[in-house]
């Protein structure tokens, strides 16, 4: 039932639905893994400034015990780029580690992109990428060091 109504209102234009994003939010830490998934989903829809403020709860959601939340998780922050979401940083580079290799590659490809200084890929781009897991996790350690040292 909750993830039929988070369905719904996914399909509300951004500005409608930033009306709910606090009921959304209350659904981010449900006890069903699918409504978790849902919410983060529905909150995906928002427009970027909206989401802005939504980056520091869903990135909570990176150490969720259920490994389809945290894809959709780092789905979600992929829409923001790298300054939106500094804090977060690290939340995403421990999923270079994370047991399902899904997560890992999406972290992966997210911090690649976030070191880049690109703006953030549409679905259809990040789809076409084929990656060794391996290989990718080692490519966005060594981009994000090299990003790291390129600061100071």
């Amino acid at each position: 039932m909750r993830q039929a109504a988070l369905a719904a209102l996914g399909k509300l234009e951004p500005t409608s639905l930033a009306q709910h994003v606090a009921v959304v939010r209350t659904l981010l830490t449900a006890a069903d893994a699918g409504v978790r998934c849902a919410a983060v989903a529905t909150l995906g829809r928002l427009d970027v400034l909206q989401l802005e403020q939504e980056a520091a709860g869903v990135a909570g959601l990176l150490d969720d015990e259920d490994a389809d939340v945290r894809f959709e998780a780092l789905e979600l922050l992929r829409r923001l780029n790298a300054a939106a979401v500094k804090e977060q940083m690290q939340l995403v580079e421990a999923r270079l580690v994370d047991k399902d290799a899904g997560v890992r590659h999406r972290a992966s490809v997210l911090l690649k992109v976030w070191a880049d200084g690109s703006l953030p890929h549409k679905p259809h781009q990040l789809s076409d990428l084929v990656l060794d897991d391996e290989l990718s996790v080692v490519h966005a350690l060594s981009t994000r060091r090299r990003a790291s040292t390129m600061d100071l």
